[in-house]
């Protein structure tokens, strides 16, 4: 058992050198072990005051989050790096899934609870980091506005066809939406 745990532990600073952290991802295999499942029972055995002092101790060397909570955060946010180095923004649907993440679901929570004043702030400034987009509905106006300016810097003309794409962005249906909008205001 003894050299098993040792094992794993070795298992566990291979990918601390590695990886710069601690946060394994739900799934991950190192060398044919469920390194994240093995890390887990460590911090159930830590909790339950089962796991011994000098085991705790040399998993602190890799800065190992015993909060299970905090540890699920500094994980989703690992995926959301990830995504982002692939994708270049934060911005995804509600339903992105990422790697067996609810990705998209954690991202909004993020934006919920930095709207109530509740995300921690080192976590918010990490976030900002990535270039997280608090208010998507600002985000995205702003975003099909500067699509708008393109066009009109390219056709001199802001008459956009209703069936016009840009980018991916129903950019002549957006035109139509702004103007109903600007007549409801008069």
């Amino acid at each position: 058992m003894t050299d098993q745990w040792e094992s794993n532990y070795q298992l566990l600073h291979k990918f601390y050198e590695r990886e710069g952290h601690c946060n394994v991802p739900v799934g991950h295999v190192e060398d044919g072990t469920q390194l994240r499942a093995w890390l887990m029972r460590q911090k159930i055995s830590k909790k339950k005051g089962r796991l011994d002092i000098k085991r705790v101790t040399r998993l602190d060397e890799f800065g190992v989050v015993w909060d299970f909570f905090a540890d699920q955060w500094e994980n989703n946010y690992q995926v959301l790096c990830t995504f982002y180095d692939r994708g270049g923004n934060c911005n995804l649907p509600d339903d992105h899934v990422e790697n067996g993440t609810k990705l998209g679901r954690w991202v909004s929570k993020q934006r919920e609870s930095k709207k109530k004043g509740s995300l921690d702030t080192d976590r918010a400034t990490r976030l900002d980091e990535l270039g997280m987009f608090w208010n998507v509905l600002a985000d995205q106006w702003e975003n099909n506005y500067q699509l708008l300016c393109k066009f009109y810097d390219r056709e001199g003309h802001c008459n956009v066809s209703h069936r016009y794409v840009e980018n991916r962005i129903k950019l002549g249906k957006w035109v139509i939406m702004q103007r109903q909008s600007k007549r409801k205001e008069v």
